[in-house]
């Protein structure tokens, strides 16, 4: 069982303009607010992380929200901000209904 008694909340970047012909980065906007469960990353999770992955990854988050995260998505937990680095969405599976995300510093 797991409980999902942290918050997070997700940013996400708003559509770049440009602006007297140079491009301005969209501003980050917020898009919701998830009850997860947080978690530090185990060495079974690194093991199974795609190669390259493994030295940015600092947490694993699991949710029952349906939310779908990109990974450009921006995560907020306990005042600092991380950034989904692996999506491992379950959600589809009929016997699994939660969605793991590896979050990573913000580079």
């Amino acid at each position: 069982m797991i409980l999902y008694n942290d918050e997070i909340t997700v940013y996400r970047h708003a559509e770049g303009t440009y602006v007297k012909g140079v491009w301005q980065e969209g501003k980050l906007i917020n898009i919701t607010r998830i009850n997860a469960s947080v978690q530090p990353v185990s060495g079974r999770d690194m093991m199974t992380l795609p190669e390259g992955e493994m030295q940015k990854i600092r947490f694993k988050i699991y949710t029952e929200n349906t939310y779908e995260f990109a990974l450009t998505d921006i995560i907020k937990y306990k005042d600092n901000m991380y950034k989904v680095i692996f999506d491992n969405n379950w959600s589809e599976a009929p016997f699994l209904n939660h969605t793991k995300v590896y979050i990573g510093d913000v580079q």
